[in-house]
């Protein structure tokens, strides 16, 4: 009897259909049997206790034996992995031989040639599934089972990887070389591989190690499978489970089955939902930035791993386009691992490009609460005169100097900042006695105006964090580098606002290369924040630091900070100590009247704090300003004595901050706090004379002002006498101000006596302390009162006590256990909440108009039990926070069970109180409308995570937006694909999006079906409007010289160029033209050169004109026919000197230099560092 008819009878079938066996060596058969009652794999073993089983099936017989334990443990967890489901085994006897039966049940499906990320998404997120496996509940024969089985293979594949690397050797001499792009290297590139194996295992990174979890073994494209809608159905080839890093099977799988430009673009997205996945599951012990360290250390191992396949595909295949295409996978695999070894890998996993329009809706209010600012009045008293201060609650900050060790260049970044963008309009409208901003026409003017260069830096805004950390937080968020706090050098820490807040800032200096890039940075989008990193190279650096006039568009850090940088090299140490003390001469004491109130001194509606809101990019955003008028400042410097002349101040605010950090006040309000005055110092600064200009910000008034101001301190220079040598953005954050920065040599200069007559005794210095130092070339430090590594200590000791502080400010006092409609279980899961995100403060309700009077919470709102839980007598501003409501509200209940993140939504915007007053009906409605779309039920909660603007949309006006996209015939794939492309597609109205369609179609000559591919291409190419598209088109016609056939080939091969700065793109284009002498039809060809670093174009053409292969290779007579009516001689492409562009663009330096330069690497890399 036929074996397939002895396991049909087992089963208890009598139709069936079964598939033919595949080829065994020594005792493993496979088939599959298809019987109603569902999908057979069986597997065959003949003589399973024979001595003669080879090593290659007693690894498969191993896995068999653990399917069981294997699929026990899955059911146990109630995990639902696309695998084959252990079904039965027994033995059979079919009249010849005895077998073993090992049946398993599967879900019939296809595997994918072409993978997309919405598909490796899917296999993440099941990786993701089956990586939480308790190991609680795995039996320790199942763990003793596969690690033996792992044993097997690692001896398997040390066995035969030398008869491999030999085979692959013949081969790349044989008839199958014509496959390899560069036959001639790749065996050094495996010879490299091999050595860096070698050399990680014997010292081997113990944390990659440290978190195993099964792993499938083998995971490529052919073994997952899946049905006709493209769902995930079945993983198959379970033989090689075992014990591994987490990041083994997704780098297997994206090996074997991405193009080049997939792994290098998109390779951290897969990890990022394989990660989420698991946080959602089971939190992990590592970080997202652990993944990339662990897909770097197994690409090498995979790649290795992967010439066995390759061989099979090219002995066996008949199909040339499947062995051209596995052989171009693996070698530019086999590049990309090259590159990891040499620091050569890049990622761009968010780039965003071209984001300036100009401001729409502009307003501004003074009514507002805001957490970012809180000023209130205060009277005190000095030498028994009554005055009245303001005190200003901020946070302090931290900021960070960086610098690219490979590209040899500090990174910065750039921003839109509203504070400097207000106070520069203006100053352009000179309007003095405006009462109102919202009389301006703010839309006419440019937003160049409000954008900084900075750098990276943040507020200190998550109490559990030191600032230390914040700093490596930041450095994370904006500019994408995984910087360790340890890493981080300390600069300096200083007080800034002593005249109204008296906050820290902590500055320090760090040291990135690409092996510490986990992204691209950019701050927060979905905000419409745009942060853009500038390199700015040690040369261009210096100008500005050694410049007569240093034109600084950011804060005065960045001066100070490339200062700090060229005398640490000067000297040769990190370390820049000065042996400069100060103590402060105490001529004025303060005593505090205990009179604290709102602040209502400010009488100029200029200086009053406001909260402005407008439109840009298409997303509305708020900014909290209190604009200050801009200043002047002196540096008296005595050339013959050489010292530095500086002022003691007189800072009431300081005193008082000082006072609300310690231990014992942290609960107080301002007006309990028993001041000690006998801490009279606390009051005293050193600091630079200073005066305001007014709204005129122009060097020569501030040099006029400045010699004012000169002798109202005792000196009488002339305008030689005094230089401005720098102008600078101090309140980059709220106040708006530039500062002007003068140098005058106080030797020869007349002096006079000091006018401190017409000031009084709080605002201006009572003395001034000539301090002098011996420092090198001039260089003074001061150090008030204590040193920086003093000031962090005593930060890190009462870090509990400012959390506690900064709470209650929220809190305003009120203790939350108090509250009898919260639980104290609620109070502390969001203390818990905030000690481990650093996010979510959740504020007291303060009800104080008798809304609970007539109410019993105890039981849900209706008209007879009304309570501020019913949306319809939900008080406004009681509550900066959901999370009380959350146990009282139907919907916002609802959005937590589908997986939206209430305290990312209100950290990040303010519609909280809208997502309240919405009806359940009509969030069912949305949730399923997005299923209808597509996304699948994990996919909707971090959607409307990112877009709660969704669930405010009229549910009639998404479906006619769907609509609209069926009727011009997108297909639902595309559908999704565009919603997920550009978040805000369906905040949009039809007749926006029409329009934008149809001036692209029109502009471009484009089908329906071609506008079509570029909208799904990239669906963001409608989020700016049409101007700055029609800017490069002009741009790329009039200037450039393309064509409209030209634009047409240019929107559907790279869109992106679409989105970008036009001003940029012609740079890059006339030295492409000018010094490449590159023709439009090659530029045709590849466009990408376009959107190209220039900085990174001109050293790579530096390079190969050094070589002596500077010459490139140019579309051919035919190519220019067909593309572009060209003048340009034709070039012989077969000449071997010349320089493909493809190579020159190649992503990585390695690349470029082995393929376009024929050099090695290394050579490249000294050029870059001694150019």
């Amino acid at each position: 009897m036929e074996v397939t008819k002895l396991v049909a009878k087992e089963l208890g079938v009598a139709q069936f259909q079964g598939s033919a066996p595949s080829a065994s060596i020594n005792g493993v058969t496979s088939m599959e049997l298809t019987t109603p009652i569902g999908n057979f794999r069986v597997q065959l073993v003949k003589d399973t206790n024979a001595l003669n089983v080879a090593l290659e099936e007693g690894c498969k017989l191993a896995a068999y034996y653990n399917s069981q334990f294997w699929h026990e443990a899955i059911t146990a967890e109630k995990l639902q992995i696309p695998c084959a489901r252990f079904h039965s085994s027994f033995k059979i006897h079919d009249n010849i031989d005895d077998y073993a039966v090992y049946l398993t049940k599967f879900q019939k499906g296809n595997p994918k040639k072409d993978f997309e990320l919405t598909d490796y998404e899917q296999v993440a997120r099941q990786i993701a599934i089956m990586h939480s496996l308790n190991s609680r509940v795995v039996t320790s024969e199942f763990s003793t089972a596969v690690k033996e089985n792992y044993e097997n293979i690692r001896l398997y594949k040390r066995k035969i990887q030398s008869q491999l690397i030999e085979i692959l050797s013949m081969a790349l001499t044989n008839e199958h070389s014509v496959y390899f792009r560069s036959p001639g290297t790749v065996m050094e590139k495996v010879s490299i591989l091999l050595h860096h194996i070698s050399s990680v295992n014997q010292n081997s990174d113990d944390d990659f190690n440290n978190h195993p979890v099964i792993c499938h073994g083998r995971l490529t494209s052919e073994n997952c499978r899946f049905d006709e809608n493209g769902n995930l159905v079945e993983i198959l080839e379970w033989e090689n489970i075992h014990l591994g890093n987490p990041a083994e099977d997704l780098t297997n799988l994206i090996l074997s089955s991405s193009s080049t430009r997939f792994r290098r673009n998109k390779f951290m997205k897969v990890f990022h939902q394989y990660f989420y996945t698991l946080v959602d599951i089971r939190p992990p012990k590592y970080q997202l930035v652990d993944l990339k360290r662990w897909f770097r250390q197994s690409h090498p191992t995979a790649i290795i791993d992967g010439i066995e396949r390759l061989l099979e595909i090219l002995s066996d295949s008949s199909n040339e386009a499947e062995i051209r295409d596995a052989v171009e996978r693996w070698e530019s695999a086999l590049e990309d691992s090259v590159d990891f070894i040499t620091g050569n890998y890049l990622s761009d996993d968010k780039q965003v490009a071209g984001m300036t329009s100009n401001l729409k809706d502009v307003s501004f209010t003074t009514d507002f609460t805001s957490i970012y600012q809180k000023e209130c009045s205060f009277g005190y008293r000095t030498d028994h005169i009554e005055n009245v201060g303001e005190y200003n609650i901020k946070m302090s900050s931290v900021s960070i100097l960086l610098f690219d060790t490979e590209k040899n260049a500090f990174l910065l970044v750039r921003q839109f900042r509203p504070a400097i963008f207000t106070t520069a309009v203006l100053s352009k409208e000179n309007k003095p006695n405006l009462k109102d901003w919202n009389e301006i026409d703010w839309e006419k003017y440019d937003t160049e105006m409000g954008y900084t260069m900075e750098l990276c830096a943040g507020l200190m805004d998550k109490p559990s964090l030191k600032p230390d950390e914040t700093a490596s937080e930041e450095i994370s968020e904006e500019c994408g580098y995984s910087v360790e706090p340890s890493d981080l050098v300390p600069i300096s820490a200083f007080i800034v606002g002593s005249h109204t807040s008296g906050v820290t800032q902590y500055m320090y200096y760090a040291e990135i290369n690409e092996s510490k890039k986990i992204s691209e940075g950019g701050g927060n989008f979905h905000e419409g924040e745009v942060i853009t990193k500038v390199y700015i190279s040690i040369e261009e650096a210096k100008r500005i630091v050694e410049s007569d006039f240093a034109d600084i568009r950011g804060p005065p850090g960045v001066l100070f900070a490339f200062q700090w940088w060229f005398l640490r090299q000067k000297l040769h140490s990190i370390s820049i100590d000065s042996n400069i003390k100060w103590t402060p001469k105490i001529t004025t004491k303060i005593t505090l009247t205990g009179e604290f109130g709102n602040s209502k001194t400010c009488a100029d509606y200029h200086m009053k704090p406001k909260r402005m809101t407008f439109t840009q990019n298409n997303m509305k955003r708020f900014w909290d300003l209190s604009t200050r008028p801009s200043t002047t400042c002196i540096i008296f410097y005595d050339s013959k004595e050489k010292c530095l002349i500086l002022f003691q101040e007189f800072r009431p605010a300081v005193f008082i901050g000082r006072h609300r950090i310690m231990r014992e006040n942290i609960k107080k309000d301002i007006s309990a706090i028993e001041y000690d005055y006998s801490k009279q110092e606390w009051a005293h600064l050193l600091e630079l004379p200073a005066k305001s200009i007014g709204t005129i910000v122009e060097a020569e008034h501030a040099k006029s002002v400045a010699l004012s101001l000169a002798q109202d301190y005792g000196y009488s220079p002339t305008e030689k006498d005094l230089k401005v040598i720098a102008k600078t953005l101090v309140g980059i954050g709220q106040s708006g101000d530039a500062q002007f920065i003068c140098l005058a040599d106080v030797n020869g200069i007349q002096k006079v006596e000091p006018k401190y007559g017409k000031y009084t005794v709080e605002t201006k210095p009572s003395t001034s302390a000539v301090l002098k130092s011996k420092a090198i070339e001039n260089q003074a430090k001061i150090i008030p009162e204590t040193s920086y590594e003093s000031r962090l200590a005593e930060e890190e000791a009462n870090l509990e006590i400012l959390n506690e502080f900064l709470a209650s400010l929220k809190q305003e006092n009120v203790e939350l256990e108090n509250l009898d409609t919260i639980p104290k279980e609620l109070i502390l899961n969001a203390r818990k909440l905030k000690a481990e995100t650093g996010r979510a403060i959740y504020r007291q309700q303060n009800y104080s108009e008798g809304e609970l009077d007539d109410s019993d919470l105890s039981k849900p709102p209706s008209k007879d039990n009304p309570h501020p839980f019913d949306p319809s007598t939900l008080p406004p501003v009681h509550s900066h926070s959901m999370l009380p409501f959350v146990n009282h509200s139907p919907v916002l209940r609802l959005l937590v069970d589908i997986g939206v993140n209430l305290a990312e939504i209100e950290h990040t915007t303010n519609i909280g109180r809208y997502l309240l007053r919405l009806r359940m009906e009509d969030i069912k409605q949305k949730v399923e409308l997005m299923r209808n779309i597509g996304f699948l039920d994990d996919e909707i909660g971090k959607y409307l995570t990112r877009n709660p603007y969704f669930l405010l949309q009229d549910i009639n006006d998404l479906q006619t937006r769907l609509n609209y996209l069926e009727m011009k015939k997108f297909n639902a794939k595309d559908r999704k694909k565009i919603v997920e492309g550009y978040r805000y597609w369906l905040n949009c109205n039809v007749e926006l999006i029409d329009s934008r369609l149809g001036w692209i179609q029109k502009q471009f000559k484009l089908t329906a079906k071609l506008t079509r591919e570029v909208v799904v291409k990239e669906p963001r190419i409608i989020m700016f409007g049409m101007g700055p598209i029609e800017r490069i088109v002009k741009m790329l016609k009039n200037e450039l010289g393309f064509g409209d056939q030209d634009l047409k080939t240019f929107v559907l091969t790279d869109p992106r160029i679409f989105m970008m700065d036009a001003k940029l793109v012609s740079r890059t284009y006339k030295y492409v033209r000018d010094v490449m002498k590159i023709n439009n039809a090659t530029i045709l060809e590849h466009p990408l050169i376009l959107r190209c670093s220039l900085s990174c174009i001109k050293s790579r053409h530096d390079f190969l004109r050094k070589m002596g292969r500077s010459n490139y290779k140019l579309a051919d007579s035919k190519k220019v026919e067909e593309i572009i009516e060209n003048d340009e001689e034709d070039v012989n492409d077969d000449n071997d000197d010349l320089v493909a562009l493809e190579h020159f663009l190649h992503p990585s330096d390695a690349g470029f230099a082995t393929l376009a330069a024929k050099t090695y690497p290394v050579a490249f890399e000294k050029f870059l560092r001694n150019s």
